[in-house]
């Protein structure tokens, strides 16, 4: 399995959803929902890249991609996405990445990325 993050413009400019073994987590603030992505291999969650309020990242959130990982298998490339493609995606690619390998360093030590601790905590937390 192989984990990406990029930002949805990224993401659709590169036009990733052509490869059927993809899986997409998207974090956004808008109402762009990735149409182009079927609907079985997408999550798209709508928060903002803050760490309290209404508009966190929250439990209900790492509960849907607690269900979502469900769907992942080892052949599968996960595209974690956000608006920017820095924090939040890098946050649920964090996770994802300790929770599969076992090891996440090789996303906290680029410095490309600067994941929320808030949603990488809240969703190790959820998923175990």
């Amino acid at each position: 399995m192989k984990i990406q993050i990029l930002s949805i413009k990224e993401f659709k400019y590169y036009k990733k959803y052509s490869d059927k073994n993809i899986k997409v987590i998207a974090s956004t603030s808008s109402d762009d929902k990735l149409k182009e992505v079927k609907k079985k291999n997408k999550l798209v969650l709508y928060y903002d890249d803050i760490t309290s309020g209404k508009r966190a990242f929250n439990v209900k959130h790492a509960k849907k991609i607690k269900r979502f990982m469900k769907k992942i298998s080892e052949k599968d490339i996960i595209y974690c996405l956000c608006d920017a493609g820095i924090s939040r995606s890098s946050a649920i690619a964090c996770a994802l990445s300790k929770y599969y390998n076992g090891d996440d360093s090789n996303i906290w030590n680029d410095w490309h990325f600067e994941p929320n601790k808030h949603i990488y905590t809240m969703l190790l937390k959820e998923v175990g």
